[in-house]
């Protein structure tokens, strides 16, 4: 229920103008009205991504960045690099040379950070911010090819209105 995450962190008061409650914020959010910001750090806070080392059983810094929040990391199926998405856009972080690396996918908006690698180890599936429609991409970047929405396959259609109370 992306829409109760998305309530949780903006609450209602500080919008100006913005909705008088949680059932008109929910509907403002599903009809793409109201754009939630990206989720940013604050002054002096700090991102690190870490791995952790089953066998050795131990830590280790991989990157620190106090320009970007970083969410949701995946490993590659080569288990060398890292997939990230922050600020609207996906990131590879190879291990070896930890620096980020920004993979372009153009022509798609903003994505949001549902991103999933795909089982053959070269694309990725990931979701978009402001359409809130499924892409497909290569993870070295280029074209995406849009897999849910008005055009997609059946089953993959994209709902842009909340379920019923009750509803399963």
């Amino acid at each position: 229920a992306q829409y109760r995450a998305a309530i949780a962190c903006c609450g209602l008061s500080p919008i100006p103008g913005g909705p008088k409650s949680v059932r008109e914020l929910r509907q403002k959010i599903w009809d793409a009205e109201l754009r939630m910001p990206f989720r940013t750090l604050s002054p002096g806070q700090r991102c690190q991504v870490w791995t952790y080392n089953v066998d050795r059983q131990e830590s280790s810094l991989v990157l620190e960045t106090n320009e970007l929040l970083l969410e949701a990391p995946n490993w590659v199926l080569q288990g060398d690099a890292l997939i990230l998405n922050g600020n609207g856009v996906l990131w590879r972080v190879a291990l070896a040379e930890p620096t980020l690396q920004p993979i372009h996918i153009p022509s798609v908006p903003a994505l949001n950070n549902d991103h999933v690698l795909d089982p053959d180890g070269e694309h990725i599936f990931f979701s978009t911010y402001d359409d809130w429609r499924i892409y497909r991409a290569a993870l070295k970047g280029g074209a995406a090819t849009r897999i849910s929405g008005r055009d997609g396959p059946p089953g993959l259609r994209a709902s842009r209105r909340p379920p019923r109370r009750g509803a399963r």
